[in-house]
């Protein structure tokens, strides 16, 4: 009888540390959507307006521009 009770008390810490961890991963995914700042385009352009940049292409017919 009391390996019966060990074995369910067993699976039921099992299933309560399943739902616990689902729950706790729930929580932390909301967390990072919650906190997360949309930005657009805009934003973007404005906060690296003075940035300098290079670009380089190459091409087979052409060569490098």
């Amino acid at each position: 009888m009391i390996e019966l009770l060990m074995k369910k008390s067993g699976f039921y810490i099992l299933i309560l540390s399943i739902i616990n961890s689902i729950v706790l991963t729930g929580i932390i995914i909301f967390l990072i959507i919650g906190n997360h700042k949309h930005i657009d385009s805009s934003d973007i352009f404005k906060n690296n307006i003075d940035s300098v940049v290079e670009v380089k292409a190459t091409t087979f017919d052409v060569g490098e521009s």
